[in-house]
């Protein structure tokens, strides 16, 4: 039987992780927010004052299906943006030496699905701005060994959800602890 004790301090706040993540969330949003501004400048002008490419391809001509792709790029920030703001509030709440709790569960579980589908996402936008871009439809299977892989990043979501199942047993447990004590 496992008992845990909810005043015993053993493990000090991820404070570093946490200052990783904000500096994740501001650079991602500084990003963002720049690329949305050099395309509103470009497209409201027509003229190509600031260079915009997408997948390496350079737009100087926006049309309503490059305007599409763009906004595509957008919604994949807007995700990514979104898991780096869902795990930062995740590992805040892990300064309050609580462990197990509901919202902690819930967070790791939308996280992981986040993060499968960033990971379908990505080829699904690359896909469709190939065919827009370079009017190509292009399939391709690649066998990545790397951190980016799409493998990896399939793997780490799953885990994440893994974490929410082994959260919600123990959670269980200490439950099943603090009634029979």
């Amino acid at each position: 039987m496992l008992l845990i004790n909810d005043n015993y301090n053993f493990m000090k706040p991820p404070l570093f992780l946490k200052r990783v993540l904000d500096l994740c969330l501001f650079f991602i949003l500084f990003t963002l927010l720049v690329s949305i501004a050099a395309s509103i400048i470009n497209a409201v002008s027509q003229e190509d004052l600031v260079p915009v490419s997408v997948n390496g391809e350079r737009i100087e001509i926006y049309t309503t299906s490059v305007i599409i792709v763009i906004l595509l790029g957008i919604l994949k920030s807007c995700l990514f943006i979104f898991i780096v703001y869902v795990l930062r509030n995740l590992i805040k709440s892990f300064f309050k030496d609580t462990l197990f709790t509901r919202f902690q569960i819930n967070a790791l579980n939308i996280t992981g699905q986040l993060i499968i589908l960033a990971t379908f996402f990505t080829p699904l936008i690359n896909f469709i701005s190939n065919l827009i871009l370079k009017s190509k439809a292009r399939i391709s299977f690649e066998v990545e060994l790397s951190m980016n892989s799409f493998w990896f990043t399939l793997a780490i979501g799953l885990f994440f959800i893994l974490l929410s199942r082994v959260f919600q047993q123990a959670k269980n447990i200490k439950e099943e602890n603090e009634l029979t004590v």
